[in-house]
């Protein structure tokens, strides 16, 4: 699995516009740009915290303007919303990392309110897979993965409120699938990271599409 890395040199576009008083160069920022992009792939996914996944964003859930990766940060209790294709097997990978400082973390996850996983988390980021069977799926509207995590932010913490985890992506796709497990091999990139210095997008498995 090799990820894509958009260099320095092609984070801008010239683009030449015809005038009546001569040509003007308009020059666009990908980088910038990157978290309102669509990211196509061979399976579902959200990078959560971006403009393009805010109908995933369900209570509990709060947006980061802090600027850098984007992510979402959950209360005790979060819950993820999911659109998909018909009832079928499927699993996710879920993206996060825990509030600096707590490190005996669990996590218990539902889906549509079945009980489908109950994990210790890491003090490190991490992703993890997540079982989606077919009996927890609702046939119409939103799926929802509840979230909720056993310790939460002291009162007074840096961020001001209490939270207990950052979330940084969900990807989903059939169970088994081996493109959506590639990514809990450790040490394997995140799905999209994007770095501001030196500027530069670094996606796995997919393509970022600007409109």
């Amino acid at each position: 699995m090799r990820p894509r890395r958009n260099g320095a040199a092609l984070l801008a576009i010239g683009l030449a516009l015809g005038a009546c008083r001569g040509r003007e160069t308009v020059y666009l920022d990908l980088v910038a740009l990157a978290p309102a992009a669509e990211h196509a792939r061979a399976y579902g996914f959200h990078a959560l915290g971006t403009p393009a996944a805010e109908p995933a964003r369900g209570p509990g859930l709060l947006r980061d303007d802090g600027g850098g990766d984007p992510r979402l940060w959950s209360k005790r209790e979060g819950e993820i919303q999911l659109q998909f294709g018909g009832i079928a097997p499927r699993a996710a990978v879920l993206d996060l990392t825990p509030f600096p400082g707590i490190s005996d973390q669990r996590l218990l996850l539902t889906l549509n309110g079945t009980e489908v996983a109950d994990l210790e988390v890491a003090p490190e980021r991490r992703r993890y897979l997540v079982p989606l069977p077919a009996v927890a799926q609702a046939a119409r509207g939103a799926n929802k993965l509840g979230l909720r995590f056993r310790e939460v932010a002291p009162a007074g913490g840096a961020l001001g409120r209490r939270v207990a985890a950052a979330l940084h992506s969900i990807a989903w796709s059939g169970d088994g699938d081996a493109a959506l497990l590639d990514l809990l091999v450790r040490g394997a990139p995140p799905p999209l990271t994007i770095e501001r210095n030196p500027p530069r997008i670094v996606q796995t498995a997919g393509a970022v599409r600007y409109a």
